[in-house]
């Protein structure tokens, strides 16, 4: 053997054919993802679900997984082995190809066509909206006639599965929807305890949103039941209010304020401000940190963000619920972002702590309870239960 043949022979493959790549998408993405430790729970034929991160969701019949809380949607097993092995694309679709993994037989092929979204064809909406109000009211504890007005103006609905509907307008139309589940299962839906799903064919990059006055000032919250809840704490009697949830999804909130660009410039309108409202953990901190040196501006102005978390608790439906404990988080003003990010130097080091491990799931992670506990002993005096 030359010098030469041994050294391609020694040289490690960096390149794909077309039938390695296709051979490697037959494989079953179940059946891959659990025999290389990650743990999935089936929710019907067609869905499966992460036990640890309960938005992350696998389609049997497409052969792709979707992380709704991040933005991600239809990505395949190779994005799956290149994420969470961390492995090149040669050597992800080496790996899936060398093992002895099952065929996934009933894929259907998934076509990018962009298809738009049609509300009726997408959700089957019912006339009964009795079991949703039930859930927004009495679990999540919003005012009743709040809630009322939502589904009055076309904002939330019921399905034939008693599911809240939170539809997604934009430009006079629904381009997609959230669907809330309604009743709790925690072995089925793990630590959230319901179902949870953003409806098929959404348009990317867009959310749950609604607007109170002119849209001047931008409110961008994790999830619809966060973005109701800060806005009965905080905003029921400000003007010119514009809400807007992205899933919890990083991308997606920088994609919002280009949406809300888009718009103002056709509105001609300007916007006086952008806050963040997001949840008090590594998540929400992740959101602040992507925003920390970006500018924003609209109509050639700057537009200043603001942060807003909550310091006693997780999430802004956990004061809703008991605004005694949580009068301190109610009655605190958004302070500018480069002011936040200084005055919790900690949290954002643990943040890149966990950037470093190279861990997707890292800045997932439950909520700091001992950061929690710590503010509570140091403005309560003692700790709270």
């Amino acid at each position: 053997m030359t010098k030469e043949n041994q050294a391609n022979k020694g040289r490690k493959k960096n390149f794909v054919t077309i039938e390695e790549r296709d051979k490697a998408l037959k494989v079953d993405l179940v059946d891959f993802m659990q025999r290389t430790g990650f743990e999935l729970k089936r929710d019907s034929d067609k869905w499966y679900r992460s036990v640890e991160h309960d938005s992350l969701v696998v389609n049997r019949v497409k052969n792709t997984w979707s992380w709704n809380s991040r933005g991600i949607r239809n990505h395949n097993i190779i994005h799956y082995a290149k994420e969470f092995l961390h492995l090149s694309y040669p050597d992800a679709v080496k790996m899936i190809n060398d093992g002895t993994y099952h065929e996934n037989k009933q894929i259907q092929p998934t076509i990018r066509t962009n298809k738009p979204f049609v509300y009726e064809e997408e959700i089957k909406e019912v006339a009964d909206f009795t079991k949703a109000k039930n859930y927004l009211v009495n679990e999540r504890k919003l005012h009743p006639k709040f809630v009322d007005i939502l589904h009055k103006n076309g904002l939330i609905a019921q399905d034939n599965r008693n599911n809240v509907v939170f539809k997604w307008w934009q430009g006079g139309k629904i381009v997609g929807a959230t669907l809330q589940g309604t009743y709790k299962n925690y072995e089925k839906f793990q630590k959230r305890g319901t179902f949870k799903l953003v409806a098929e064919n959404s348009k990317e990059n867009t959310g749950w949103n609604f607007t109170k006055g002119q849209p001047k000032n931008l409110y961008v919250a994790e999830s619809p039941i966060s973005a109701l809840s800060y806005f009965e704490l905080k905003l029921g009697q400000k003007q010119d209010v514009h809400l807007i949830e992205m899933d919890g999804a990083m991308g997606k909130v920088a994609t919002a304020l280009k949406f809300m660009q888009d718009d103002s410039k056709q509105l001609n309108q300007d916007i006086d401000s952008v806050t963040l409202v997001v949840d008090n953990d590594l998540a929400g901190y992740e959101v602040v940190n992507f925003f920390k040196e970006r500018r924003f501006s609209v109509l050639g102005k700057d537009i200043p963000i603001y942060v807003d978390i909550p310091e006693l608790t997780n999430d802004w439906n956990d004061v809703l619920k008991d605004r005694q404990s949580y009068a301190s988080d109610i009655q605190k003003q958004p302070i500018p972002i480069q002011q936040w990010i200084k005055d919790n130097e900690r949290l954002m080091e643990q943040l890149k702590e966990n950037t470093k491990s190279k861990n997707i799931g890292a800045v997932q992670a439950t909520p700091n309870k001992e950061m929690i506990q710590s503010k509570t002993r140091d403005e309560k005096g003692s700790e709270r239960e």
